[in-house]
């Protein structure tokens, strides 16, 4: 019976990418396939550390994303499956928060083992699954889509339907959430988009909507409004883009009122980046959050409030500053660094700053190919003696992440 069920997922998952090419005009199918293995080293106080003869952690992820994208004179189709193995021992890992805005989960593990500290899961998951239909004057999509708003480079306040974190190694797909968006162009330099955003079948949250603009405001200038209702909080936002002598400069801001709590806390970011003439790029930016930590004795409560939502819960601590470089070293590596640092009161009102440091290093295979190399490290008090985390980033394990992907 269970080889049976099997045999019927995947011949639905495959009628599911094959119904969404009718009337094609040219073959748009593609692949990615993506192998990524990271191993750490945790010390006492960091994430994952056990005793002495338990400190190495791993974690290796196989994941192949098949894609239909189809352009018909009924409308542009998208259909993206994601099949996925991870293995990891004693590797702690988070799941992302995305799947609130999804009415079904459109997933299922075949495979779903946990001896210990191992686990290992393999499935799939439909990750996008839409349509879109454009006219001179407006588009619709319906279906799990992407939505992407906001000009942060390391946080955006704007993206209230999840977001990227600064540390994430793969930002070319953003998760899909099922939703309808009509968008128009008032003027040549402006858009305004709206939203309706399900919530999952069978549970208490309510469906969401949002409305977003963005226009040019003189010649380098660009002004974003927010508007919206994420289940039952309500938020307000606006942001301000522009470039003065060279360097690009950008705020960006929203005001939650939560329903839960009755508090209306504050998500801002301001931002620099600059490019200078040997082809460094140098970006700036700092995060607050009015919920947010300022003292070690608030993390766990922080991390535990249901009445804070997860866009909220971008960063632990209240204030975060964020530098990052990236560089062109030669026609086939492209290096970065990201430092991401904040500060804490203990018991005795003394500040404890903490701290993240990320290098990547990006080569060139091939036009279609490319590998990762990522090292990674917190610096700062770790866990506490109950297991609770003492600052933002001190409890982070040194990493190094080796990924290569291939597109087909």
């Amino acid at each position: 019976m269970c080889k049976r069920s099997n045999r019927a997922r995947r011949t639905l998952l495959t009628s599911l990418l094959l119904v969404t090419v009718p009337w094609v005009q040219a073959s748009p199918f593609s692949a990615r396939l993506s192998l990524t293995g990271t191993t750490a080293y945790a010390q006492p106080g960091d994430l994952g550390y056990v005793d002495e003869d338990q400190r190495s952690l791993s974690a290796d992820q196989q994941t192949a994303r098949l894609m239909a994208d189809p352009v018909t004179r009924f409308g542009d189709f998208s259909a993206h499956l994601r099949l996925v193995r991870l293995h990891r021992d004693n590797f702690p890992l988070t799941e992302p928060g995305v799947s609130q805005f999804r009415w079904r989960d459109l997933s299922s593990d075949w495979l779903n083992e946990t001896t210990g500290n191992q686990q290992t899961r393999a499935g799939h998951e439909i990750d996008r699954l839409s349509w879109r239909y454009m006219t001179d004057l407006f588009a619709v999509t319906a279906g799990r889509q992407p939505i992407d708003w906001g000009t942060g480079r390391l946080w955006q306040p704007h993206n209230v339907f999840g977001a990227f974190a600064p540390t994430d190694l793969d930002t070319e797909f953003k998760p899909g959430v099922d939703a309808l968006l009509v968008e128009t162009w008032p003027s040549d330099f402006s858009s305004l988009a709206f939203a309706a955003v399900a919530a999952p079948q069978h549970s208490d949250q309510r469906d969401s909507g949002a409305g977003y603009y963005r226009g040019q405001i003189g010649e380098q200038s660009e002004l974003l409004l927010l508007a919206a209702t994420v289940d039952r909080d309500q938020i307000l936002g606006a942001g301000w883009e522009s470039a003065w002598g060279g360097m690009g400069w950008r705020v960006e801001s929203a005001v939650y009122e939560l329903e839960a709590s009755d508090e209306t806390p504050v998500f801002a970011i301001a931002g620099l980046d600059y490019r200078f003439a040997s082809d460094w790029v140098v970006v700036a930016e700092w995060y607050y959050q009015s919920a947010g930590a300022s003292r070690e004795s608030e993390l766990p409560v922080f991390l535990a409030d249901p009445a804070i939502p997860f866009t909220l819960k971008q960063q632990q601590a209240r204030n975060v500053l964020g530098l990052a470089v990236e560089k062109e070293l030669t026609p086939l590596w492209r290096g970065s660094y990201l430092l991401l640092t904040s500060a804490l009161e203990d018991e005795d009102s003394d500040v404890h700053a903490s701290f993240l440091h990320q290098l990547n290093l990006h080569y060139s295979v091939s036009n279609e190919s490319e590998l990762l190399l990522s090292l990674a490290t917190g610096g700062g008090k770790g866990l506490n003696s109950t297991g609770l985390p003492s600052s933002e980033f001190g409890p982070i394990p040194a990493s190094l992440t080796l990924r290569w992907q291939v597109y087909f």
